[in-house]
């Protein structure tokens, strides 16, 4: 069994999360409007904002247990048997999983168009701008993703 993972940044993520789900592209979604009337800044600062999705996921723990160190290292075991990429990277990925998992040498992928992020209500909102309050209020909650972000983000991982 071959085992990738692509992995973005966690403020791009969840700016990119909140965006899509405040527009009307979402409305087919569930999710759609979750929100409400709440800011952006609202948001990271609200109990709302979900962190450590990937590792509750990989070790199966429920939102209401704090994430730890020996979960997140745990994570790591899990996670350093993958192939892991930034998304900024998924070009130098994907020739890579064709290899390991398809013994596929000469991964030939024809150029594509490159369809962009379609939002066209998307928010935007620079990081550094945020207060410190805000800022810290993101990190706290967080941190497990950012890790494993720093973690796993510098180059297709696993040779």
């Amino acid at each position: 069994l071959c085992e990738f993972l692509v992995l973005r940044d966690p403020y791009e993520r969840v700016l990119s999360l909140f965006s899509y789900l405040k527009s009307s592209q979402s409305s087919h979604e569930s999710t759609n409007g979750v929100f409400g009337d709440m800011t952006f800044v609202e948001y990271l600062n609200s109990p709302y904002l979900e962190g450590s999705w990937l590792i509750r996921s990989l070790l199966q723990i429920p939102n209401e247990t704090p994430i730890t160190k020996e979960h997140f290292d745990n994570a790591c075991e899990i996670l350093d048997n993958f192939l892991i990429s930034d998304i900024k990277d998924v070009d130098k990925l994907i020739p890579k999983v064709f290899y390991m998992c398809f013994n596929i040498k000469d991964c030939n992928i024809t150029q594509q168009k490159i369809y962009s992020n379609k939002t066209k209500e998307k928010i935007t909102h620079d990081f550094d701008s945020l207060s410190e309050k805000t800022k810290d209020s993101f990190n706290k909650q967080t941190k497990w993703d950012q890790l494993l972000f720093n973690k796993y983000k510098t180059n297709v991982h696993n040779s």
